[in-house]
């Protein structure tokens, strides 16, 4: 009996060396114990099925009887995972790994069938032994990319919403905002009880960049295309702070906070005329009050100075503000609607917004603009300056070319 539960759990670990690939490249999820559940779930379906083919044949007591084995297999088998995942670190998100740890994987797997199929013992140890560090490296190990060279801005496609990351050469990253409603060329993917574009765009973006931490997440205001995508960015990534400006406290919002404090995530309250950074807090005013009708008003608005460029980001912001005559970059307001008031000079417009949405985004009125429900993600990098002239270079990426 010892030997056949050894043998079962080594076919059940040489099974699950190959599907780690899949599960961390496609869902960013490690499971170290999925080998020893996959045991008892196998022996569990290997009795399910012969059974379930009986039920074509039989009839009357001998089939109810069959169904009912089935049944209270089954039930068995999922109370088994329920269990496995109530276990603290049952599973992991991780990132993407660099391509030299899956070559290194790739080998030592080799290794491993390579010894199980001429029964080589000591080779069959050391490249388990190597597949389990190489594991253990991906769920731990911090493999954020290099620090760009440059500062670079990428505007995500989450359909009709917001999400911008910001990167800076220090290795400084800054995410503004999370998207939230599915919409554009996410609608068909949309269940209303578990769709979410923090999970499903969001953090796969950033975990296949290799990131693990953001210094800093900013919500411009409290609506759900661009708030609710930063729930699932909480529980994904490690946050340094996170800034909030004035909003009213509806349910959702009050949902975020709590979350937060949960995490532990200190708060940063910005308001007008504060400077952190590179970059300058604009809109709300101190003594700004937040109304739940008017939530576009309420929208945190940052102007970035790099030293290499200058970009105005804006949430949705509809009234008037002061802001620079011009700038390099310009997330255009609130999706480019009709009603945008700030309108500065832009050497690049970049619209977030999705395809085919109801509320006729972005207006006729809105000035020719890069569109992510057209390019889908699209980055901005501002490599240095114009050796001649001394205006800043740009270099301008798009998801769909």
């Amino acid at each position: 009996m010892i030997l056949v539960l050894a043998e079962s759990l080594v076919i059940s670990f040489s099974v699950d060396v190959i599907f780690v690939v899949f599960m961390v490249e496609s869902f960013h999820r490690l499971s170290p114990l999925s080998p020893l559940i996959n045991v008892p779930a196998g022996i569990i379906a290997a009795l399910v099925t012969p059974l379930s083919l009986s039920l074509i044949f039989l009839s009357g007591p001998a089939s109810a009887l069959a169904g009912w084995i089935v049944a209270a297999l089954l039930h068995l088998m999922l109370t088994i995972l329920d269990l496995a995942l109530r276990i603290p670190g049952a599973t992991f998100r991780v990132p993407s790994p660099p391509v030299w740890l899956w070559i290194v994987y790739g080998i030592s797997a080799a290794c491993l069938f390579l010894a199980m199929r001429n029964r080589l013992t000591v080779l069959c140890f050391g490249s388990s032994a190597a597949i389990l560090a190489l594991q253990a490296l991906i769920a731990f190990k911090d493999f954020s990319p290099r620090p760009p060279g440059s500062v670079t801005l990428t505007f995500l496609d989450v359909g009709q919403g917001d999400s911008t990351l910001i990167e800076f050469p220090s290795g400084y990253r800054m995410l503004i905002d999370g998207g939230g409603v599915a919409s554009g060329r996410f609608l068909d993917l949309r269940d209303e009880s578990t769709f979410s574009i923090g999970e499903s765009v969001v953090s796969p973006y950033l975990f296949s960049r290799g990131i693990r931490q953001l210094d800093a997440v900013v919500l411009t205001h409290a609506h759900h295309d661009h708030m609710d995508g930063l729930f699932s960015v909480i529980e994904n990534f490690r946050i340094g702070e996170f800034w909030l400006g004035r909003n009213p406290m509806i349910p959702r919002y009050g949902e975020l906070i709590e979350r937060i404090q949960e995490k532990q995530i200190p708060i940063r309250w910005v308001t007008a005329g504060q400077t952190i950074g590179s970059f300058t807090v604009l809109h709300p005013p101190a003594n700004w009050t937040p109304r739940r009708n008017d939530q576009n008003n309420d929208s945190v608005v940052l102007l970035l100075d790099s030293g290499r460029g200058t970009a105005l980001l804006t949430g949705d912001i509809e009234r008037s503000i002061p802001v620079p005559e011009a700038v390099d970059v310009l997330k255009v307001p609130h999706h480019g609607s009709k009603g945008v008031h700030v309108r500065p000079n832009a050497r690049v417009r970049v619209i977030s917004v999705g395809a085919n949405n109801p509320f006729g985004h972005p207006h006729v009125s809105a000035l020719p603009a890069l569109r992510t429900d057209q390019l889908g993600a699209i980055t901005v990098v501002f490599p240095g300056q114009e050796p001649k002239s001394g205006v800043p270079r740009l270099r301008i990426f798009s998801a769909i070319e």
